[in-house]
């Protein structure tokens, strides 16, 4: 059950931000921003490269350097998923209204 929720919370993450990338492209234009709230504004920009503009224009880096992020992150996903699904903790401490402590069951 929690691998379940797990998914459907990044499937959620994914689609919410790329429905706001659109929303966002197709109202402003390059430079203006909106919806400023102290610290936190929606302005849009775009990136050629990688991370921080890394490896601009630079199409064989990009992708090996994305190649290899989507492969660390589905091994993390895949192995935190496994590791927590099975840990007395996640199964019975998380519950609404209960509190465990190391060494302590529920």
């Amino acid at each position: 059950m929690g691998s379940i929720i797990f998914g459907l919370t990044a499937l959620l993450v994914i689609i919410v931000d790329q429905v706001t990338k659109y929303i966002v492209s197709r109202h402003l234009a390059l430079g203006q921003s909106t919806w400023e709230m102290g610290f936190f504004r929606i302005q849009l920009v775009h990136n050629p490269g990688a991370a921080f503009g890394m490896f601009q224009n630079g199409t064989i880096p990009v992708i090996v350097i994305r190649f290899i992020g989507a492969i660390v992150v589905i091994c993390l996903v895949l192995f935190l998923g496994k590791r927590f699904s099975s840990h007395v903790l996640s199964r019975s401490c998380l519950a609404p209204g209960t509190t465990c402590y190391p060494g302590q069951s529920a």
